[in-house]
């Protein structure tokens, strides 16, 4: 994000999403629009709004295509240094309904006006240029997570990557370092269930042909 970004005036986040919620005319919204409407904050404002799905009990199909290869791009490209997010052209004109929308913003005002209470500017080194590069490498872990069939295994990685999506927005670097450990304990539980079923799989391979 670049200097003369980070001096724009800054409207809380929960209100960017509840005023494109009540903004929106027609029946789908794609996610060209989204990048557009969130204009100097959008890395941040989009990895919190594709990832947060992952963690509230919102099911929509195509979840993980839908919300996780767009986490992943947003997450390289904050990896890369870029200033402004780009998406390729077949993940832009992809849309979700209006009603979906709502739904997920929802879901999330009451828990980020919450949170929003707590942020604030702090450990600045954390959302610098710099730092925002290593947050993106964090980022591209947890999201390639998110494509694993595991149940539940998107909970965990997802909060991390909201909470990621958070600090970089309110350059509140402890949220950002929250976010990252949520994240990282994330990989740990879903490794440990990836290890089960294995197990479970070559116990039954054995119990069948051995």
């Amino acid at each position: 994000m670049s200097a003369a970004a980070r001096s724009l005036p800054r409207p809380r986040l929960s209100e960017m999403l509840a005023r494109g919620a009540s903004d929106a005319q027609s029946e789908r919204i794609a996610i060209g629009e989204l990048i557009g409407h969130f204009g100097h904050r959008a890395f941040g404002a989009l990895i919190l709004f594709f990832a947060a799905p992952n963690c509230i009990p919102i099911p929509l199909p195509g979840l993980s295509f839908l919300f996780g290869m767009p986490l992943l791009l947003l997450s390289l490209q904050m990896a890369l240094g870029r200033d402004e997010p780009w998406l390729p052209r077949f993940i832009r004109v992809r849309s979700i309904q209006t009603v979906d929308y709502r739904r997920i913003v929802g879901a999330l005002r009451k828990p980020l006006d919450r949170i929003e209470r707590l942020i604030r500017p702090r450990l600045l080194p954390v959302t610098s240029r710099r730092g925002e590069r290593v947050l993106g490498l964090f980022g591209i872990t947890f999201a390639l997570v998110l494509f694993l069939p595991l149940p539940f295994g998107n909970a965990v990685p997802g909060l991390g990557l909201a909470l990621i999506g958070i600090g970089t927005v309110e350059r509140d670097g402890l949220a950002a370092l929250i976010g990252v450990a949520i994240g990282l304990a994330g990989l740990v539980i879903v490794a440990g269930a990836a290890a089960g079923l294995v197990l479970a799989g070559l116990a039954l391979v054995t119990e069948f042909f051995l």
